[in-house]
């Protein structure tokens, strides 16, 4: 008989859905090695569907409950039937794992430990019901990011309704001993709920860590938050991943091909980059080629076109996870771009996701950092050049550099000056 699941992993995001969230939720699994039961939303309505992933993971799910409830970000509406089918769909799997004589030795449930990702806070609201209906789980809470802070440090907003969800998520946080935020953003709800409920509260970095208890009123709660938090940066997934695709990235062996995989406006912008190509000589330029796979290719095709380096940047739609992998390694430098610090942090908290799949992926890296990042003071071998973030003569001194003498041997920093 095959073994059952003794985790409880609650996603809103979960492959097969192309989503970053989804990722590296399947790679947490694969990471841990057990079999898992998985409540998901179908989210048809937001994000493709890339039948691919469920190779990383789909392996180790034992039980999974897509849930098909409207697809919504944040907005509560949508939370509210989320939460009531999964609160069911749990209810189910426990009474057939009863009828199958599969719980927990001397326990009610079919498992030990629960597990729930954010971003989409119905993860963790869902997942903090839960506990509270059934305390004897273990709950590994993990913010990938700041729930109620976005990218630049303005608060995350979207208001809870009056009612019976509200009511029960208000009384968990009490139960737990803490007095119950005063507001009605659902993205405070979410995270007070993992702060209060939580057995292990997972960040990617310090610096996250750091900032997000910084917004905790309560002492109490800060300190619950700092004994049981985990710094656990994104997998890296395992070698054989980077060559299950067939992808070919259009190389060419005379010149030094950089790839960017992201956007290319916001805090993470790529404009230096586009601007340092435009103010090469032309003798610098057919020297190297840029690669860019981005989330709107035609508008990023304008921008270069604009600045007459159609010669050198190539665009391309996002790759699909397994194909990003494989084009990983067959650029000769893989370019990171860092989100810039918050106005209100003294460090950025931002670590990108996709660090954790360039380090596997064997191929150097050049770093757009903001000095106050986690990867800024990271002494990884893979970063081989560093260039301050939102810097065009220092963008436009690097490629110099690189198309006169090549890939540097030894890490390269690169000043704004």
């Amino acid at each position: 008989m095959t073994e059952p699941a003794r985790r409880l992993v609650i996603a809103y995001a979960f492959p097969p859905y192309s989503d970053t969230s989804a990722t590296v939720a399947a790679k947490r699994v694969l990471e841990r090695g057990e079999r898992v039961d998985v409540i998901q939303n179908a989210m048809d309505e937001m994000r493709s569907r890339d039948d691919h992933l469920d190779e990383i993971a789909g392996h180790l799910v034992a039980r999974r409950s897509i849930l098909e409830t409207v697809t919504r970000f944040s907005v509560w509406h949508s939370i509210e039937p989320w939460c009531a089918e999964g609160r069911a769909q749990v209810q189910r799997w426990v009474d057939e794992s009863a009828a199958r004589g599969e719980l927990v030795a001397g326990g009610s449930l079919p498992w030990t430990s629960l597990y729930s990702r954010a971003h989409f806070i119905a993860s963790h609201i869902l997942a903090g019901l839960v506990k509270q209906d059934h305390p004897q789980l273990h709950w590994d809470v993990e913010f990938s990011d700041p729930c109620s802070r976005d990218v630049t440090g303005a608060e995350r907003h979207t208001p809870v309704s009056p009612g019976e969800l509200f009511d029960e998520v208000r009384r968990a946080v009490a139960d737990a001993g803490f007095t119950p935020p005063e507001t009605d953003n659902a993205f405070v709800w979410a995270e007070y709920l993992g702060y209060c409920l939580g057995d292990e509260i997972h960040f990617t970095n310090e610096n996250q860590a750091d900032y997000m208890i910084g917004f905790i009123e309560d002492p109490r709660l800060a300190e619950r938050v700092r004994q049981r938090m985990r710094i656990a940066p994104h997998p890296t997934p395992p070698q054989e991943f980077y060559h299950r695709s067939e992808a070919r990235l259009d190389t060419d062996p005379d010149r030094i091909n950089i790839a960017y995989f992201g956007n290319v406006y916001g805090t993470r912008s790529l404009s230096p980059v586009l601007d340092g190509m435009a103010a090469l000589p032309e003798s610098d330029r057919r020297r190297l080629t840029v690669h860019v796979f981005t989330s709107d290719p035609e508008d990023v095709a304008r921008l270069v076109a604009d600045r007459g380096i159609a010669d050198a940047v190539k665009v391309g739609p996002y790759a699909q996870y397994f194909d990003f992998l494989a084009l990983t390694t067959q650029a000769d430098l893989l370019l990171a771009v860092d989100a810039s610090a918050p106005s209100n942090a003294t460090r950025s908290p931002f670590l990108m996701s996709k660090w954790s799949d360039y380090q596997g992926s064997g191929t150097p890296v050049w770093l757009m950092e903001d000095p106050t990042s986690p990867l800024a003071s990271s002494t990884h071998p893979a970063l081989v050049l560093r260039t301050p973030a939102g810097h065009g003569s220092a963008a436009a001194q690097a490629l110099a550099r690189l198309a006169r003498s090549g890939l540097p041997s030894e890490q390269v920093a690169v000043s704004a000056g």
